[in-house]
Parts: structure tokens; C-alpha cells; sequence
């Protein structure tokens, strides 16, 4: 259990190496604060579940000052709101319990590199090839391996080498070495397929005792995290659909590498396995249907220097939610996540929850908070 003062970071580097929870990669970001509220991902999630289905048991106090407790057990529709509603939405949080977790008897890191060589066209057959693969690497029973691959990869050009990007893949496995390698094999022979478009420059998986073992070798905890940047960002998940066959990748990648074109793409593996088993029907959690039948979670971000002006800034947001549309125009029946989303998002109410969810979600902040004293940039509103 932790108060919202308690960081993951704080959290992490008390529990005992056997032991983990499923929270952000952030470590300045709160154990009991919107990131578990917003739904919360982590490189865990496709091992375990988002951080909201892994949410026990919430201390609130609501609009009119009571204390409640909100569980499985006791205000019930609370909890359901609570779990993927939002941060600041329903009441005050002051504590969450979370599940605790063993953390498995091998896990392997993976570091991953592919050298994109021949501009967009490479790019849209990288991720095409990726997207086909990417089922199996979070659902344990199709892996060859038998372990379930979670963390995060990267599209990016490099800097010296005019139309030459880099995909970069920080993924951990609750499996050994060995079975790492195997359930690798099938995308490290997509990497060893065509010398013309793919160059593999590493591929390196090593042993560890602990997911914070892990997270720590490319994230030390004595580097920090900033607060605050100057730069704003725009996500949508890719729904598992665009695996579904040839064409579908196709059409996928293409809209993928069309933004890679203009910004780096940051890519979560934090969905499919036990996100998709979870809470399929919606019954516990409020989080968007998108999160349970996602591939993905893809988002983009633009930067303004420490100078600009309100105008610049602003050139910034319009140009993430004009990046992001091309993902939204391509995916039209997925969503976005309400912590990582384009702030200028048009149909929000939808994206962020589903439009039977967002109707509950407004009953219950009627009930619970009837004259709207808590609020945000696209929160849940009364109706």
C-alpha cells in the first residue's frame, strides 16, 4: 500500500528483489496517483496486467470530504471508475494498494538493433515484418520460446547516414537466455532476410535477477527524471487487427512510416498477453476496449527551445495532433491512452474510454462528485 507521496521509484527500491509491481519506468511518477488511474503500463504489463488490474484497493475522499474505501468489495462502481478513469476525476486518492508479484525464477534482457537502410521503404517493410511477429512475442503459448516479451523500441534516422533509421528494442523476458533466443529467432531471421533493406547491429540478451535489475541497467535510478519538458506528445495503439493479415501490416506500416518521416517513433510493447486476458469484457476496469486488443502503443513528440514563444509552442501541439490523425485516420476503431494522449485529441470521450464506458463514468461522477469539483483538460464531465 502507498500514499501518493510514495514514488514507484520509492516503491521499487523497497520491495524485496523477489517481489514486483506493476508500475511506470518513470520512477518519480506516483504509486498512488494517475498513472495507475489512467489504466498504467509498464514492460511488465504483457507478463502481468496494467497497473489498474493490479490495483486491490483505493483510500479516497470524495467532493462532500467522506472517506471511503473503494475495492471489489465495497463501493464497487467507485472502484470500476477509479480503475482507468483518470487521475483526479472522482475524488482524492491518499493510498492504493497494489498486487504483489513474484518475480520469476529466469529473466532475460534483450537489446536489439536493426540498421533500416533504404529510407521509408525500409522502414514500412521493417515494421510490416515486426507487426506479423509481434503476437507471438507476448503470448507465451505461440512463442516458440515460451516466455512473454515486454518493454520498448524506437524508429529513429541516424544523424551522419542521410536516409538510414535505427530500430532499437529494450525488451525483458520472464524466460531464460536460452528461451529469449528462441523466441527472438523468428525476428532476428526477418532481420537476416533482405542484407538490402536490414543490417542487424546487435542483438544481445543477458541474464538477470530482478526487473529492477533490469529496468536499471539502461535507466539507473541515480540518473533521475526531470519534471516537466519542454515538449508535447501524441499516442495511439495499434489494434492487434493490423496483424491480421499481409495487407493489413501493409496498410499499417505504411501509416506508421509515413509519421516516422518527420519525427522519431517510440513504441511500447506494453499490450497483448495479459492486458488482452485481463479484463476483456470491462467488467472490473474503465479503461478504453482499445488497451485489450492492442498490438502497440505508439506515440510521437515535438519540442520547442527554452525561448519560444506561445506561438511556437502551440506550432508544436498542432503538429503531434497532426502526426497523431494520420494514426487515428489509419486505426479509426482503436484508441489512445489517457495519460500519454494528444492534448488537442477531437473525439477524446471515445478514444480515452469508448462511448459506453464514458457514459458509466459520467453516472458515477454524478453520483460521487455532483457539482464538479474536480476537473481537467479532458477529464470525465457530468453529463
Amino acid at each position: 500500500t502507498a500514499g501518493p507521496g510514495v514514488s514507484y521509484g520509492d516503491l521499487y527500491a523497497l520491495l524485496d528483489p523477489g517481489q514486483f509491481v506493476v508500475g511506470g519506468s518513470a520512477r518519480t511518477v506516483s504509486a498512488a496517483g494517475g498513472h495507475a488511474l489512467a489504466g498504467g503500463h509498464s514492460f511488465a504489463s504483457p507478463m502481468y496486467g496494467l497497473a489498474a488490474d493490479n490495483l486491490l484497493r483505493l483510500a479516497v475522499v470524495l467532493a462532500d470530504g467522506s472517506q471511503v474505501e473503494a475495492s471489489a468489495c465495497s463501493n464497487e462502481d467507485l472502484f470500476w471508475a477509479l480503475r482507468g478513469g483518470g487521475g483526479g476525476s472522482f475524488g482524492v486518492v491518499t493510498a492504493a494498494t497494489h498486487r504483489l508479484h513474484a518475480t520469476p525464477p529466469a529473466l532475460a534482457g534483450v537489446l536489439f538493433e536493426v540498421a533500416l537502410l533504404r529510407g521509408s521503404a525500409s522502414v514500412r517493410a521493417w515494421l510490416a515484418g515486426f507487426l506479423a511477429l509481434t503476437p507471438a512475442l507476448t503470448d507465451a503459448a505461440a512463442n516458440p520460446g515460451g516466455g512473454v516479451f515486454g518493454g520498448y523500441f524506437n524508429v529513429e534516422p541516424v544523424a551522419d547516414s542521410p536516409g538510414v533509421s535505427v530500430w532499437v528494442a529494450l525488451w525483458v523476458c520472464n524466460c531464460s537466455v536460452t528461451q529469449a533466443r528462441g523466441g527472438l529467432a523468428a525476428l532476428a531471421a526477418l532481420a537476416a532476410s533482405d542484407p538490402a533493406n536490414f543490417l542487424t547491429v546487435n542483438l544481445t540478451v543477458s541474464p538477470y535477477a530482478s526487473y529492477e535489475a533490469w529496468h536499471s541497467s539502461f535507466d539507473p535510478p541515480a540518473s533521475g527524471d526531470r519534471t516537466g519538458a519542454s515538449s508535447t506528445i501524441g499516442c495511439r495503439f495499434v489494434p492487434v487487427s493490423a496483424a491480421a493479415s499481409a495487407p493489413a501490416a501493409a496498410a499499417a506500416a505504411a501509416a506508421l512510416a509515413a509519421v516516422a518521416g518527420y519525427v522519431p517513433l517510440l513504441g511500447h510493447l506494453v499490450v497483448g498477453g495479459a492486458v488482452a486476458a485481463a479484463d476483456p469484457g470491462g467488467a472490473h476496469t474503465s479503461v478504453t476496449p482499445a488497451w485489450r486488443s492492442a498490438l502497440w502503443h505508439m506515440c510521437v513528440g515535438v519540442g520547442w527551445g527554452l525561448d519560444a514563444n506561445s506561438s511556437e509552442i502551440s506550432a508544436a501541439f498542432a503538429a503531434v495532433s497532426e502526426l497523431t490523425g494520420v494514426w487515428r485516420s489509419a486505426f479509426p476503431d482503436s484508441g489512445a491512452y489517457w495519460g500519454e494522449s494528444d492534448f488537442l485529441e477531437p473525439n477524446w470521450q471515445g478514444s480515452f474510454w469508448g462511448a459506453q464506458n464514458y457514459a458509466r463514468l459520467q453516472g458515477i461522477k454524478a453520483k460521487v462528485d455532483p457539482r464538479g469539483v474536480f476537473g481537467c483538460h479532458h477529464c470525465v464531465e457530468l453529463p
